[in-house]
C-alpha cells in the first residue's frame, strides 16, 4: 500500500503540468497515516527496516521477528511497485528525456551536486527523526497521547520528505529504495539507502534508550510499552 499509493503520487505522464513539489511528501505522509490506521492494531504497521531494527534494539520484537518484518516490508514494496508497472503505460512511468534518456520510476537517487557524504548525512538525519518520534510514540510516558499517532506520523513524514526529498529523495526505508532499483534497475548509489537510515536508527534509538528514557542517576526510567500495547502507534515511510 505504501509503495502503491505513494509512487502513484510520482506519475507525471497524464498531465503536461509538474508535479507540484510538496505533492510527494504529502502522499507518503498520508499513506503512512492510512496504513497505520489499518494496520497498526494488527502488526504495528512498521512498513520501514529502520524502524523494526530500532523495535529489536528496545527489545520489543525478537530476531526472528525483525527477520520476518524486514522480508515482509521489502516484498510488500516489490508488489506495491509491481502493481503501479502494471496498470501505468510504460511510456508515462518512464518518459524519455530530450537526451535520450530514462530515468528509473519512483527510485532514489542522490542530487547530482552532493558529494557522498552529504548524501549519507541527509539519509542518517533524516532516519534519526523519523525513528527519535518511534521511540517518544513507544515510550509509556505517551501512552496517553496514542489517539494522534497517525497524525504525527503524516506529519514527520512529509517534513522529511519535503526538506529532504532535493537533497536524496528521502528514503529512510531500505525496502521503499530497494523496490525501485530493482524494477528500473538503477543503482546509483544505492547502499547509502541501507546503511545510512540503519545507521540512524541505531544511534537514535540507543541515545533515546539511554539518555532521553531515564534521569542521569538511573532512576525513575520509565518502562517502554510491551508489543501489544505499541501496536496500535506504530508506523513508517
Amino acid at each position: 500500500m505504501l509503495m502503491f499509493f505513494g509512487c502513484m503520487s510520482l506519475v507525471q505522464g497524464f498531465s503536461q503540468t509538474p508535479i507540484p513539489s510538496m505533492q510527494p511528501g504529502l502522499m507518503f505522509g498520508f499513506v503512512v497515516s492510512t496504513v497505520i490506521c489499518i494496520f497498526g492494531h494488527i502488526s504495528g504497521a512498521h512498513l520501514n527496516p529502520s524502524v523494526s531494527v530500532s523495535a529489536f534494539l528496545l527489545e520489543m520484537i525478537t530476531m526472528v521477528e525483525l527477520v520476518l518484518y524486514v522480508c515482509s516490508q521489502v516484498l510488500g514494496c516489490l508488489i506495491g511497485v509491481g502493481l503501479v508497472n502494471i496498470i501505468t503505460p510504460e511510456e508515462i512511468l518512464f518518459p524519455v528525456s530530450s537526451a535520450g534518456l530514462s530515468n528509473g520510476f519512483c527510485t532514489t537517487v542522490p542530487h547530482a551536486s552532493l558529494t557522498t557524504v552529504q548524501a549519507f548525512l541527509a539519509e542518517f538525519f533524516s532516519t534519526s527523526l523519523l525513528v527519535f518520534t518511534c521511540c517518544g510514540v513507544w515510550d509509556s510516558r505517551n501512552a496517553k497521547f496514542g489517539d494522534s499517532v497517525a497524525i504525527k506520523f503524516a506529519l514527520v513524514i512529509a517534513l522529511c520528505s519535503i526538506t529532504v526529498g532535493p537533497y536524496t529523495g528521502a528514503s529512510m526505508n531500505p525496502a521503499r529504495s530497494l523496490a525501485p532499483a530493482i524494477y528500473s534497475n538503477v543503482w546509483t548509489a544505492h547502499w547509502i539507502y541501507w546503511v545510512a537510515p540503519i545507521l540512524g536508527s541505531i544511534v537514535s534509538t540507543l541515545l533515546y534508550k539511554y539518555v532521553f528514557s531515564k534521569d542521569h542517576d538511573g532512576k525513575n526510567r520509565p518502562e517502554q510499552l510491551s508489543p501489544a500495547d505499541v501496536e496500535s502507534s506504530v508506523p513508517i515511510n
